[in-house]
Formats: C-alpha cells, sequence, structure tokens
C-alpha cells in the first residue's frame, strides 16, 4: 500500500491536519480537490445508512454530484473521479462492494469506513492511522457476497475532536 504521508503520491490527501476548535474532523477535511468532493459525497450517502455504511452509487452518479470548487458548477471528468476512488480503496477509506443484499436487493456499491475508526485526534492534530477497510474481508476476492456488514466505534477518548485542543 502506498504510503499517505509521500505528498507526490498523495498530494490531494492529507495525513496529519490540523483540528479547527469546536469542530469535529470528518474525511473532508483531510483531502482537497476530486477527493474532497468524491469522499464527501460516499461519506454523506454512507452516514444515511451508519450500521453498515453502504453506498450504491455507480461512477456516473458520483461524477453527477461532485462539483470543481469556484468553477461553476463544472464537473470532475469520470476518470478523474475513477482515480480518486482508486486512491480512496488504496488508502482503505472505502472498499468495492462486488454485491450486496440491501433492503432485500442484491446491488453493487461501496464500503465507506468511518473517519473515527481511521483517525485518531490529539494536540490539536487529527491523523490518519489507517484504513478501516483493509485485509479480510476487504481483500479482492471475486465473486464475494456480503449479506451485511457492521462498523463499532472503539471506545477510546480523542478520536475525531473528542479532546478539545
Amino acid at each position: 500500500m502506498p504510503n499517505p504521508t509521500d505528498t507526490k503520491a498523495r498530494s490531494s490527501f492529507h495525513a496529519d491536519i490540523p483540528l479547527r476548535a469546536g469542530e469535529p474532523c470528518c474525511w473532508k477535511n483531510h483531502s482537497r480537490n476530486v477527493l474532497r468532493e468524491v469522499i464527501g459525497y460516499l461519506d454523506y450517502k454512507a452516514s444515511q445508512n451508519p450500521e453498515q455504511r453502504f453506498v450504491w452509487a455507480s461512477v456516473d452518479t458520483i461524477v453527477k454530484h461532485c462539483n470543481q470548487y469556484r468553477k461553476e458548477k463544472k464537473k470532475y471528468s469520470k476518470a478523474a473521479v475513477e482515480k480518486a476512488l482508486r486512491e480512496l480503496r488504496e488508502l482503505g477509506i472505502i472498499a468495492r462492494v462486488p454485491e450486496m443484499e440491501w433492503q432485500g436487493k442484491l446491488l453493487r456499491g461501496h464500503l465507506v469506513a468511518p473517519h473515527d475508526t481511521s483517525c485518531h485526534a490529539e494536540d490539536g492534530r487529527c491523523r490518519y492511522v489507517a484504513g478501516g477497510l483493509i485485509g479480510p474481508p476487504f481483500d479482492k476476492k471475486p465473486g464475494r457476497r456480503f449479506l451485511s456488514v457492521k462498523f463499532y466505534s472503539p471506545a477510546r477518548s480523542g478520536v475525531s475532536g473528542g479532546d478539545k485542543p
């Protein structure tokens, strides 16, 4: 897995960021440009189903919701969105799911790791520790079907701005 702190490889992802006083951190705060738009959309959709955090949006749907900042609603290209999805998968922030049973239907989509399971806040900074969606069962296994997935928040202090800087 590429090093998320390598600025040449990950110029749009920042593993270590300052916290804003009184505001919780989120994935968008760690990202810029198309990566920020893509994770922002996926995290928003995943928050609507907080237990499983499953998003069934296609790449074309994600493109429709990702606008370039200050470019009068100009959309990012499909290739740029696909590259951002690939980076997020490499970081373990999302995992592609070929088939998941959701509300009685089999759907394709992505699981989105909660920010608090991958980052730790202390000393006024939020640090990306490790992706929450790396390793079994999220390795590439063709034809794998997920019936359900649940995320559990670790009981630890200092997550997502829980400690006031």
